[in-house]
């Protein structure tokens, strides 16, 4: 307890200092840290071609060197017919995200976010992952640009309550987020995995119980509520990118405060609406404008600018078709390359302490009421 009350004092000097030298400096923030070189560790078990990941080096017609990966055997998953799993509290505390408990073969638990703004039929790991549950691994070193920094492994289980998966291919971006003090310091780091839509969407449907705190799915039981006029309803849709069935983007069809508008539906984002200045320049005028706030927003590496500037937009009143939300909050990001597959994407922040079911046989979200 008394460190934690130094450390608070200790900021909150520091903070005075650095007003007053007039320097915009942030005290704790979030920074990306590559990860450590895995071909340079010798107690490292890279992966075995016979193993049940199977990994072959292979050149584009175009030149490119690249990898090609497949299953040596089918991957295990074990549940009952509706499985649950609890939230990762501290997770879901701090960034109001879908995310639940996880198990790897280690025994330690780590934050599981159920996301379906990644779009590889992979999980996506760290390399704390790889180091502690010691799983083979394969450094794509031969690819070229981003993609050489990323390793590909063999997850050998992961528990999400009830429900096990057995032999899945795991990737890692080759980063992880470090929380700096003064931008030097260590006070944490990332330990999460994401559960990605390909994963997702092979189930017939989640249900985040938020005020339970308790995720239920299923891939035998479809969700049938008791009345369905106790919900808003939303149509979903999965495209898939190039005709590439593992590669999925979904998509929800709704009206903001009578404006058309299809986000990408991203349960692994914390926020509410966002969206690129150009569609907030073509749709401002809908709105009614209270306050805004400036903040930076942690992207993977391999998206163009790791951390844009954004701004926080109060609204007095945002519909969502026949839902209405005070005091909402709408975040505006540069437009970039990162967009060219969306214009504007729909986080779980509006829908915070409501249950919601991604129902992905009826094509539809289901919102309480």
């Amino acid at each position: 307890m008394a460190n934690k009350y130094s450390l608070c004092i200790l900021l909150s000097v520091l903070t005075a200092i650095l007003s007053g030298c007039g320097m915009n400096i942030a005290i704790i923030d979030n920074v990306v840290i590559p990860d450590a070189d895995f071909t340079a560790a010798r107690s490292l078990k890279l992966m075995d071609p016979e193993g049940p990941i199977f990994i072959k080096e292979i050149v584009t017609t175009d030149g490119f060197n690249t990898y090609e990966y497949s299953s040596n055997r089918v991957p295990v998953i074990d549940m009952p017919d509706i499985a649950t799993a609890d939230f990762h509290l501290d997770e879901y505390d701090r960034n109001h995200y879908m995310v639940v408990k996880g198990k790897m073969t280690c025994g330690k638990t780590y934050p599981v976010i159920l996301d379906t703004g990644a779009n590889l039929d992979a999980l996506i790991v760290q390399d704390i992952h790889i180091r502690q549950n010691d799983l083979p691994v394969y450094p794509l070193t031969k690819s070229s640009g981003p993609e050489s920094k990323m390793s590909l492994c063999a997850v050998e289980q992961l528990t999400l309550g009830d429900f096990k998966l057995r032999d899945y291919t795991g990737v890692s971006w080759g980063q992880h987020v470090e929380l700096k003090l003064l931008g030097l310091i260590p006070l944490g780091r990332s330990t999460d995995i994401c559960f990605s839509l390909p994963l997702m969407s092979k189930f017939k449907y989640f249900k985040f119980d938020t005020p339970a705190r308790q995720v239920q799915f299923s891939a035998k039981k479809s969700f049938k509520p008791q009345s369905e006029e106790n919900w808003h309803r939303f149509p979903l849709t999965i495209e898939y990118l190039n005709n590439d069935r593992s590669k999925q983007r979904l998509f929800i069809n709704l009206e903001v405060n009578g404006i058309p508008i299809r986000p990408l539906l991203d349960t692994g984002a914390g926020l509410g609406l966002m969206m690129n200045n150009r569609l907030w320049e073509r749709v401002k005028d809908n709105f009614e404008e209270t306050g805004r706030s400036k903040f930076h927003f942690i992207l993977p590496y391999h998206f163009e600018g790791n951390k844009p500037r954004c701004v926080g937009i109060k609204v007095k009143d945002l519909s969502l078709g026949d839902m209405s939300i005070k005091n909402a909050e709408i975040t505006v990001l540069p437009e970039t390359k990162n967009w060219k597959k969306t214009d504007c994407i729909m986080g779980m922040g509006y829908f915070r302490e409501k249950t919601v079911v991604l129902d992905f046989e009826k094509k539809t979200l289901w919102v309480n009421k």
